[in-house]
């Protein structure tokens, strides 16, 4: 007798476990077809964008982060390449004659800074090395806030940032033009671009999806910190 309810007990067990795992994969695969079939990454990305009309101002100035430590001493990665692309337009459009790469990060093998990096970049595209000034004395992180603020901090005697265009990726000009409001600036934000929204490759949607959520969470951490 006890060995019969010994079996009864691990059969209900196994079958537990087994409409578990069942759920747990229906769930997960509802989730990747969510993510995949619907728009609401689009709905979430929405939420957190604000990308403003140029004006005519007195610098652009462009965020960035990352970058590629290659043997000839680096290049900016994908997301930093579509910023200073969005930049070099503004500027040859006539929006600002000032650009100041913002990015403070530095490459292991070489020592450069992803800002230097980027003046590189945008001196190859043709822009005079007088017109672009960088700032990388504090190293940056997807919070994009001390450096940002000391950058602000540096240059204010300089530059208006009343009268300033902001370019960065687009999940993030919410929580930067929130914070720098807070902070008595209000420049133009200037979103990269939504190419993130019509991705190459599928797999490339989920990455998006994840630095949506990680948005969020930034955001309400911000809100959190009184900075926003």
């Amino acid at each position: 007798m006890p060995t019969t309810t010994t079996a009864i007990l691990s059969s209900v067990r196994h079958h537990k476990t087994v409409r578990f795992l069942m759920a747990l994969s229906l769930l997960f695969n509802a989730l990747i077809l969510t993510i995949l079939f619907t728009p609401v990454t689009e709905w979430m990305h929405q939420l957190v964008l604000i990308d403003e009309k140029p004006q005519k101002s007195e610098v652009i100035v462009i965020l960035a982060w990352g970058a590629y430590d290659t043997d000839d001493g680096g290049m900016p990665d994908f997301n930093t390449l579509t910023r200073l692309r969005k930049g070099l337009q503004l500027y040859r459009q006539g929006y600002a004659d000032k650009i100041i790469c913002v990015g403070g990060n530095r490459l292991s093998s070489s020592g450069k800074s992803v800002a230097a990096l980027m003046k590189e970049t945008l001196i190859l595209y043709g822009i005079p090395a007088t017109d672009i000034q960088i700032f990388d004395k504090i190293p940056g992180n997807w919070y994009y806030y001390d450096n940002l603020l000391a950058m602000i901090e540096h240059y204010k005697k300089e530059f208006n940032f009343n009268n300033s265009l902001f370019v960065t990726y687009s999940g993030n000009t919410f929580r930067i033009k929130k914070a720098l409001l807070k902070k008595g600036y209000n420049p133009i934000m200037i979103s990269s671009g939504n190419y993130p929204l019509k991705p190459y490759n599928w797999h490339n949607r989920f990455e998006f999806f994840r630095e949506i959520g990680n948005e969020y969470y930034a955001i309400g951490l911000f809100y959190m910190l009184g900075r926003i």
